[in-house]
């Protein structure tokens, strides 16, 4: 699996955390201090992520950051059911 495989994984993770605990991408911004604009880019796999920003998420939703790169975390099915609102490319500064 490649670096990029990783970080679809990570992505992917990612918005089912953020859509299992009804959080923004917003709040998750602010809890990390990653900037909004920066955190966007990597949800819309722009840009991937570094190793440092998933170090951050994982420790605020409180998982291991290898849980984040991991086709087999146990997260609600509830991004199945498109509770993350769609990210918009023009919202991406």
């Amino acid at each position: 699996m490649n670096y990029l495989s990783l970080n679809k994984l990570a992505v992917s993770n990612i918005r089912a955390l953020l859509g299992s605990r009804r959080e923004s991408i917003e709040a998750l911004a602010g809890a990390t201090k990653i900037p909004l604009s920066t955190l966007k880019r990597r949800l819309l796999n722009k840009s991937p992520f570094t190793l440092e920003e998933i170090e951050q998420i994982a420790k605020h939703f409180a998982v291991a950051a290898s849980d984040l790169i991991s086709p087999s975390i146990a997260i609600p099915t509830l991004a199945a059911e498109n509770t993350i609102p769609a990210l918009a490319e023009s919202e991406v500064k």
